[in-house]
């Protein structure tokens, strides 16, 4: 397919460069007004956010540093989404400098077949993982993107016990729109890629083959929305180029994304630059520090608050738990970064980067515990329709955390019944009962009960519980209706989807057509994954509630009640509709 040729107008180097230098020039005083206007949620602009990069004065930066936690605590709480990478391919036709995959590098190269991918997937299932992000260099003969949407089928239709992959990000070289609507069809989650570097002049000199082409590279995402894809992620690879010229054109890139699309990143990611075969640290200038990793990290969360922010096993351990406070929300665990590892249990020749954290995802989770994370292995507002605008829209006005909390206890007391050592499970008693209480007392009950019902009517000495069934339940009975996940992807439903609903992974994705859904739901009369309303037993109704009261929308129906029923949201403005259009698939709402 010949690509259509394009051209990168919203990266500008002269506004960047201005930006910085006016930056230089606000007082504390000014400065402080910038950590005020944060704490509004209302995002920042390019000359507030250089004002922040600029701060030498050690009481004010710790003021920042505060703001960001109180902002990542307001928007997402104090769970901690776990994913692992999977490295399917090491194939490539470009030689960028910095990565070990590049063609000079001289090594047997591979890429998994269906089996090993299968073989992958259980490894990472055994550890408790729900979710994958898809890792490939850029090969069109050998990774061709018919390669891409197989393995992720594969990895979809694989389970292991009670594990299953709930949701596969996928980080591959910038394509067509018609490679992104392969990708939106076969389930993707969120389509992420780096920039590696905004400097049009640094990412000329250290990019060699199809990735060369900047402009190309730099408006991916707009061609991923286009596509249908509904979130995109964004990161830098900092040390490639100046970190405050790096991260005012993130800034900039997120504008451009909110302002053309109405929908900004769903994440940004924060790799640095670390050794890897074939090229050395020495090479670059730009390294960057951990003192200016910390701020960059701190600065960028107040700029795009409603973003989830993520961060690898390419920083040491220690140093992981000091970022994580100042505004992750998402961190890889029990990486491995070569081709088939996983399944292997050795190190690759020639991994893609050295990994500084070997920790596996059991001790990551104990170590996090005593400071009060929950660890989360949701994945809930992808399989209900939160996704896109829907979720931005929760995002920007800090309702998300009323999905995240609850979520959050709900699959790591999964994690805590299938895949946690018993040190581990003692240790999360305490968490388990201090993030209760943070609940939203109107989602207090549901959730207390869903958590004794995952752990097979045991009892569970959390604060402010209302005693409400009277029923008996089986211990595995009633993980499946823990959340709308465990309940969606419980091994018996889904041998019974496949039986009756072939083409799963749209269903998956949320993005069932309505003749379909209305098959499905003629053929059987359970509520499934169609229905994410009673799926989700009052959390989503109530939250979306709350939206429309914001967005001045209406409902099929006169109470939740109707809208259980099937009505969905046909909302004043671009939120309103775009959630319309996700709630089709309800019982009832078939087209």
């Amino acid at each position: 397919m010949i690509r259509d040729r394009v051209e990168c107008a919203f990266i500008d180097d002269e506004r960047i460069g201005g930006a910085l230098e006016q930056g230089k020039r606000y007082s504390p005083a000014a400065v402080r007004d910038v950590l005020a206007k944060s704490l509004e949620l209302r995002g920042l602009d390019l000359e507030e956010l250089a004002s922040l990069l600029w701060v030498d004065d050690s009481e004010l930066l710790e003021e920042v540093y505060a703001a960001a936690r109180k902002i990542k605590e307001t928007i997402y709480g104090k769970r901690l989404v776990f994913f692992a990478p999977l490295y399917v391919s090491d194939y490539c036709v470009n030689n960028c400098t910095y990565c070990a995959y590049k063609r000079d590098n001289k090594y047997p190269r591979r890429k998994l077949t269906m089996d090993e991918a299968r073989e992958e997937v259980r490894a990472i299932q055994r550890m408790g993982h729900k979710r994958i992000a898809l890792e490939a260099g850029e090969d069109p003969a050998n990774c061709p993107i018919d390669y891409i949407t197989d393995v992720m089928q594969t990895i979809y239709d694989t389970h292991c016990d009670n594990g299953s992959i709930r949701r596969i990000n996928v980080n591959i070289a910038a394509t067509t729109v018609d490679d992104y609507r392969r990708l939106k069809d076969a389930g993707i989650g969120t389509y992420v890629l780096f920039q590696e570097t905004y400097h049009r002049g640094t990412y000329r000199s250290v990019h060699n083959g199809p990735k060369a082409d900047y402009d190309w590279h730099t408006t991916a995402m707009d061609r991923a929305l286009a596509g249908g894809i509904d979130d995109v992620g964004i990161g830098v690879l900092f040390g490639l180029y100046d970190w405050r010229f790096e991260t005012v054109a993130l800034l900039q890139h997120a504008h451009h994304l909110d302002d053309a699309h109405g929908v900004g990143p769903h994440t940004i990611s924060f790799p640095r630059l670390r050794p890897a075969a074939g090229m050395s640290l020495g090479e670059f200038p730009y390294l960057v520090s951990d003192a200016d990793f910390k701020r960059i990290v701190a600065c960028l969360r107040l700029a795009v608050p409603y973003t989830g922010m993520i961060l690898s096993t390419r920083e040491a351990p220690e140093f992981r738990e000091e970022v994580v406070a100042l505004g992750i929300s998402q961190i890889s665990a029990g990486s491995c970064t070569g081709v088939g590892e996983y399944s292997r249990g050795e190190a690759h020749d020639t991994p893609q980067f050295e990994v500084s954290d070997h920790r596996d995802l059991d001790q990551i989770i104990r170590d996090l515990l005593p400071s009060g994370y929950v660890p989360s292995f949701c994945t809930a507002c992808y399989r209900s329709g939160r996704t896109g605008e829907a979720f931005m829209s929760l995002a920007k006005t800090s309702h998300i955390h009323e999905f995240c909390q609850p979520n959050a206890l709900l699959t790591f007391q999964e994690y805590l019944c299938d895949y946690a050592s018993p040190d581990t499970v003692k240790l999360s008693e305490p968490a388990i009962r201090q993030a209760f209480e943070e609940v939203d007392p109107r989602l207090r009950q549901e959730c207390g009960r869903r958590l004794e019902r995952i752990r097979g009517g045991g009892p569970l000495l959390l604060a402010g519980r209302v005693d409400t069934e009277e029923e008996s339940y089986e211990p595995n009975e009633l993980r499946q209706d823990s959340n709308v996940e465990s309940y969606s992807h419980s091994r018996a439903r889904q041998d019974e989807r496949r039986q009756v609903q072939p083409d799963k992974r749209h269903m998956r994705a949320g993005r069932v057509s309505g003749v379909a859904c209305r098959r499905h739901y003629d053929r059987h009369s359970i509520q499934g994954h169609g229905d994410t309303w009673t799926g989700t037993s009052g959390l989503h109704r109530y939250a979306w509630y709350r939206r429309r009261e914001r967005i001045g929308g209406s409902a099929r129906g006169p109470n939740t009640e109707g809208y259980q029923q099937g009505g969905y949201g046909s909302g004043r403005g671009r939120c309103g509709l775009r959630y319309g259009r996700a709630r089709r698939h309800a019982p009832g709402r078939a087209r």
